[in-house]
């Protein structure tokens, strides 16, 4: 059967580091596999009091869960 697939990775998220590395416990990277779509991550919600602007970085890992109004939550 058909089934999507979607990636999500924050531009500067240290993971994508760490998928280059041989042997690494992650897997290869998402964003490159064949027939994943990549979707953008976004801008955080303009009520976020902890995070402004772009997702990204260290805290764009997993932050955006914090923040349902989120680009990132959105995707």
């Amino acid at each position: 059967r058909d089934v999507e697939r979607y990636s999500l990775t924050a531009p500067g998220d240290l993971i994508q580091a760490s998928q280059s590395l041989p042997g690494n416990p992650h897997g290869d990277d998402p964003d490159t596999a064949e027939g994943v779509i990549r979707m953008d991550t976004g801008y955080y919600g303009e009520h976020n009091p902890d995070n402004h602007g772009l997702v990204q970085g260290l805290k764009g890992h997993g932050e955006y869960w914090n923040d349902p109004d989120s680009d990132a939550f959105e995707n």
